[in-house]
């Protein structure tokens, strides 16, 4: 049997590393297909053959997109495949749309659904709503959603159909990769990480504004940025960043991709984002490894939290109500907030374990749902 993983970028498919070999051990032949990032030689070195698709990322232009529905459909029509698995949203579309001229079985996982459905619904919504009907509509087409919200919002629209969507723990993570660590030892001061892109929607000007808020009442406390930097209108201006980093209020990393020991060293997680997520992956990371939450109430960064048990939900978009529930956490006794870290590796082992992920696709595939 022979399945083909894509996804937007190749460290995207490495991200999901163990559902991977879960496929390989039921005796399917992997390939993976998105754009070239880093990770390809480590998917090669597992007998995951990787096969490069143009897709534009960061645009919605026609032409570009009708070229990576070609891509799909040439890449598949070639590999014949028996199933093909997509993750992100081109691949979810573009993908299944191939996939379903072609007759062959898909499963789409919806990572989150972006800006695009934060507000009143307008004529980039509805044609993003047509995209999405016209992929999820094949009868050899099932879909997984990462947060009851997203699905929900799918079948009132009928865009999908309660028989062919599903709903996943987010991506999972692995737990036995991210393990419990403690801050470094004789730290005299609270550290916050906030690791993400710096997109406006995933809260880092809320970040870097409570951060400013805190440091007047408790000037040791840190506050540390890494993530993706890019010149989009939807990034933090370089000029509005640099003034917050010349300020000393923040610190950044760049884009890193080693996020253990960035979360190793933090004391507690943050991320307030308003931007529609899946699950975010840093969230369950950061549960993993022992780390108390501060995240938005809005869908997916809400699902890994248990407000006042692991952690505290702020309002979306506020920079106070996040100031507050950072001084809340910052007066807490240190027993207390190291209960809250065990409680976050509590909730990611039995609720967001990336191997309920694998069990859950390796049911569709042999259950036939997508058949």
């Amino acid at each position: 049997m022979k399945a083909i993983v894509a996804a937007n970028l190749s460290s995207n498919i490495l991200a999901r590393k163990n559902l991977l070999l879960a496929l390989q051990r039921q005796g399917w032949t992997v390939t993976a297909a998105g754009c070239v990032d880093h990770g390809v030689e480590e998917l090669q070195a597992m007998g995951v053959g990787f096969i490069p698709i143009p897709m534009e990322n960061k645009g919605t232009a026609l032409w570009a997109d009708l070229k990576t529905l070609l891509s799909f459909y040439r890449l598949y029509a070639r590999q014949k495949p028996d199933a093909v698995l997509h993750f992100n949203s081109k691949p979810d579309i573009y993908g299944t749309v191939a996939a379903n001229l072609l007759g062959i079985r898909s499963v789409s996982n919806v990572t989150g659904l972006g800006t695009v459905y934060v507000g009143p619904g307008g004529a980039v919504r509805a044609i993003v709503n047509l995209l999405y009907r016209a992929a999820f509509c094949g009868k050899r087409a099932f879909v997984f959603f990462q947060n009851n919200e997203d699905r929900e919002l799918f079948l009132t629209t009928r865009i999908v159909t309660a028989e062919r969507s599903g709903r996943l723990p987010g991506s999972g993570v692995d737990i036995e990769r991210f393990v419990p660590a403690s801050a470094p030892s004789g730290a005299k001061s609270v550290r916050f990480l906030f690791a993400s892109r710096l997109v406006i929607a995933k809260g880092i000007r809320e970040f870097i504004g409570a951060a400013t808020i805190v440091r007047k009442s408790h000037p040791n406390a840190e506050f540390d940025i890494i993530g993706e930097h890019l010149d989009f209108r939807s990034f933090i201006p370089r000029e509005e960043l640099q003034r917050a980093l010349d300020s000393g209020v923040v610190e950044y990393g760049g884009n890193i991709r080693d996020t253990e020991s960035r979360i190793a060293r933090s004391d507690c997680v943050v991320l307030p984002s308003f931007y529609r997520e899946g699950v975010p992956r840093i969230l369950l990371e950061g549960a993993a490894m022992g780390k108390p939450l501060i995240a938005a109430n809005s869908a997916g960064t809400r699902e890994p939290v248990s407000d006042g048990i692991n952690g505290y939900l702020c309002e979306p978009g506020s920079t106070e109500s996040l100031a507050e529930k950072m001084l809340a956490f910052l007066d807490l006794p240190s027993a207390r907030r190291e209960e809250m870290g065990r409680e976050s590796r509590r909730i990611a082992v039995n609720r967001f374990s990336d191997a309920f992920v694998s069990d859950a696709y390796i049911d569709i595939l042999q259950g036939g749902r997508t058949s």
